[in-house]
């Protein structure tokens, strides 16, 4: 995962987000994909728009090992939610 360069930015037109560039482990329960960009973090009905990959780790430290998020996720010219499980990161 990396941050959204400004060039990427702006032709997304979006004001941050972190884009996948690769997904490891069990991909068959994740549905996440490389090039896909993650806006924001939902929990508790509040969005949390995402601008870089600490700020990101950080949320995620928050949750139970066991809790499920929500992203909201840009995949091409489309948006969807994608809800993952909160687990370790294994010092990433």
């Amino acid at each position: 995962m990396s941050e959204l360069s400004a060039e990427q930015k702006r032709e997304l037109k979006v004001n941050g987000g972190l884009l996948i560039e690769d997904v490891r482990g069990s991909t068959g329960r994740v549905d996440l994909r490389p090039g896909d960009v993650i806006l924001a973090l939902i929990t508790r009905g509040e969005s949390i728009e995402l601008r870089t990959t600490e700020q990101f780790n950080k949320l995620l430290a928050q949750f139970d090992k066991s809790a499920n998020v929500t992203l909201l996720v840009r995949r091409g010219e489309l948006q969807t939610f994608v809800t993952i499980k909160v687990c370790p990161t294994d010092g990433e």
